[in-house]
């Protein structure tokens, strides 16, 4: 037990992963009951199916689905569907965490 006045702060890990591929949250959406993400390719939204694994509110480990680099629709919404004309912007999801 630690006396009266101490305190200690306590960093839980539940898991932990080297060179991860990773995608936004914000990427995912639902195709059927599995995962896709809208991946740009040539100006075009194509829907691809993906396997998820651990992750937070921010980003999910990937287990299949995309290469480093792709670039990926954030905040796709209901109206985007297969194959629609996009742009892409400036940030290039998904990334290695380090």
């Amino acid at each position: 037990p630690l006396g009266h006045g101490f305190r200690v702060d306590v960093r839980i890990v539940l898991w932990r992963a080297d060179n991860l591929l990773r995608v936004p949250t914000d990427a995912l959406v639902r195709n059927g009951a599995d995962w896709a993400v809208f991946r740009i390719i040539n100006g075009r939204a194509r829907l691809t199916p993906v396997a998820i694994g651990n992750g937070d509110s921010n980003y999910r480990a990937l287990r299949s689905g995309l290469r480093a680099g792709d670039q990926v629709v954030l905040f796709p919404g209901d109206s985007l569907a297969d194959n629609a004309h996009v742009r892409a912007g400036a940030r290039p999801p998904p990334t290695r965490q380090r």
